[in-house]
């Protein structure tokens, strides 16, 4: 995902680096894309499905990454968000961040999203998302 571009420049820096596309909801990731989000979870049968964010990743990335409230940010997060049968998280764990600001930024972005729950055996069910991402955001000065 890119940020604004630079006073005096028209190319954006990339601010946020995923693993699989940001701007996509989980049925429009190819089956390689798929594969990349299933490695996280240990012998997931083929038929089931992890929880992701209906309108994708990038809501959360742009919420995290609002230059108005984020600074100077850059290294990975992996955070962990508990996802009910209805699609609704019901708790965030962070387990790599790069400040306190991110953790709070980070956990309040996922809390206010609304996703696609598990599928396990055809049926929704809980399971934990994991949030992967490597931050290169560095305050602008004009």
């Amino acid at each position: 995902m890119y940020g604004e571009a630079r006073t005096g420049s028209r190319i954006a820096p990339k601010v946020v680096t995923s693993p699989v596309p940001v701007n996509v909801t989980y049925q429009e990731l190819s089956e390689a894309e798929k594969a990349k989000i299933r490695a996280n979870y240990d012998s997931m049968p083929a038929a089931d499905e992890p929880p992701f964010p209906k309108a994708g990743l990038a809501p959360i990335w742009e919420a995290v990454t609002d230059q108005r409230h984020t600074s100077n940010q850059v290294g990975d997060v992996v955070v962990v968000a508990s996802v009910d049968k209805d699609g609704i998280v019901r708790e965030v764990a962070v387990y790599n961040t790069t400040s306190n600001n991110m953790t709070r930024l980070i956990s309040t972005a996922l809390a206010a999203t609304e996703f696609k729950p598990a599928v396990c055996d055809g049926t929704p069910c809980a399971m934990d998302f994991i949030l992967e991402a490597r931050l290169d955001i560095e305050l602008l000065r004009n």
